[in-house]
């Protein structure tokens, strides 16, 4: 742990190591931490500058490593714990237990080994116990995507089964030569893919997800084809279509005023650069000059 005096001079910090059963109790402990504005270093004391945990005079470095046995799985697993009850007070122990186990990724190497034959995985359980996601609709036609895989029963195009579409169908691109199919309620509804939906008013169509980590990728051919992004939050242009190599420009739909919103560009700058974000549950135009591999993660 770091302290400080009322000066404020970076020169004037020094290190305390306090013991796990003792008290700090010096009454002018604050804390404080640096950051730049306009070329000038400030600084304040509102805010944890750093806090290291040692041992016998020796601070204990940042990096992990894997290691068994239930002294290591213990403390993670209570960690999971907290953070589960945190989200969702209500839950009994019971409760939290169940979600670890139900939302434990089944491992071929753990089978016949452990109880479950699973590793825990807190992501999936956090998510499990998220609200149900919505595609926002606005009056007109509307470009969107999903994410990620949809939970089997609620992944068709049943989905959109609520929207007033005033008669028109679901859309989607298959290519240059087929051109836009219809969809059927009971075609898939996947991720990468982006859908043409009219609705008569602003409305948001629920979406469950999987909580099963599942790679997935499509094939990219020549030419525009009508994609989506793959997180749950805005992502550059350049990150969300880093392994295909031969994207040139990527178009969105701005459903609230019914107009395309101006091109990404591939090495762009300003409002064409590929910086911009493509955003969760939108639809894109992409050009690509080559085909190439659509595939989900980061390079």
């Amino acid at each position: 742990m770091w302290d400080f005096d009322t000066e404020f001079h970076e020169d004037h910090w020094r290190q305390l190591f306090i013991p796990l059963n003792s008290v700090y109790t010096e009454s002018g402990f604050r804390t404080r931490y640096t950051y730049i504005l306009f070329k000038r270093d400030v600084t304040s004391d509102f805010s944890i500058r750093n806090i290291r945990i040692g041992y016998r005079g020796e601070a204990i470095k940042p990096e992990y490593q894997y290691m068994s046995g239930t002294s290591m799985a213990a403390p993670i697993v209570s960690g999971m714990a907290s953070l589960i009850k945190g989200k969702k007070p209500d839950l009994t122990a019971e409760g939290v237990k169940q979600v670890i186990i139900d939302t434990a990724d089944p491992l071929p190497s753990l089978q016949d080994k452990t109880i479950t034959g699973a590793r825990a995985n807190l992501s999936a359980a956090l998510k499990s116990l998220k609200d149900t996601d919505e595609i926002p609709l606005y009056p007109g036609w509307n470009h969107v995507s999903i994410p990620r895989r949809l939970n089997p029963g609620y992944d068709t195009a049943q989905i959109f089964a609520g929207v007033n579409s005033s008669g028109h169908s679901v859309l989607v691109y298959v290519n240059n030569t087929t051109g836009y199919r219809t969809l059927s309620m009971n075609d898939p509804v996947v991720p990468l893919q982006g859908y043409w939906i009219y609705s008569t008013n602003t409305i948001t169509v629920p979406v469950r997800f999987t909580d099963q980590i599942i790679p997935f990728s499509r094939e990219i051919p020549v030419g525009w084809s009508s994609i989506g992004g793959w997180m749950e939050t805005d992502l550059s242009a350049k990150e969300t279509f880093h392994t295909l190599t031969a994207w040139s420009y990527a178009t969105g739909y701005d459903a609230i005023v019914q107009q395309y919103e101006e091109p990404i560009i591939r090495g762009g700058t300003g409002n064409q650069s590929d910086e911009r974000p493509i955003r969760p549950y939108h639809g894109y135009w992409l050009y690509c000059s080559q085909n190439g591999t659509y595939q989900v993660g980061f390079g």
